[in-house]
């Protein structure tokens, strides 16, 4: 047997708008403290729903400590430093011959998870640096074009050298901000 439940929406809409209509006016009447409290409601919902990735490096970890990537709702992943290696293979992988890749050339790549792209420089050195820009994140194998001995953002024009180096930003003048950074680069042997 199905039952079914009736509600007057009229009614209902009629209190809710009553009950704005007061927080309104309690509002305006007290702004500072209306303020206030708007402040402290958006602190504790950016700091209980923001994502909290936090990914260390091998090295930042010590024999002992606990590593954790945090995610809202819990640790989606625990596990003692002792645990380490990571969970996946390390050590080297043939990603390309030498032969195939030319000087000035871009190769988009996905492995270990994860979007690189390898070029080889005008000086004849290979590199395999993250695929995306640490500026607005395009994608540097898609577009990026071999200056020199660096890669070429398409987007902006940010230039990084084969050790993930930002050397050059079109639009300014003197000194790259450090902020810049690197684009993460892993070793190759060519």
């Amino acid at each position: 047997m199905n039952t079914f439940f009736a509600v007057d929406s009229t009614e209902l809409l009629t209190e809710i708008h009553g009950a704005v209509d007061t927080l309104c006016a309690w509002a305006a009447a007290n702004p500072a403290l209306a303020s206030l409290i708007a402040a402290v409601v958006f602190a504790v919902h950016y700091w209980a729903f923001r994502p909290m990735t936090r990914f260390r490096a091998l090295g930042e970890v010590e024999k002992g400590q606990i590593t954790r990537i945090s995610m809202p709702g819990g640790d989606l992943n625990q596990r003692e430093a002792e645990e380490l290696p990571p969970p996946f293979p390390t050590g080297w992988f043939l990603v390309c011959g030498s032969d195939e890749l030319a000087k000035g050339q871009v190769v988009s790549l996905s492995m270990l998870g994860q979007e690189w792209v390898l070029f080889r420089a005008k000086d004849g050195k290979a590199a395999i640096l993250d695929a995306y820009c640490p500026h607005l994140g395009a994608h540097l194998g898609v577009g990026g074009k071999v200056c020199g001995n660096a890669i070429k953002c398409p987007f902006h024009g940010w230039t990084f050298d084969t050790d993930g180096k930002c050397n050059e930003i079109p639009y300014t003048t003197g000194r790259i901000p450090q902020a810049a950074g690197y684009v993460k680069f892993a070793p190759v042997i060519a």
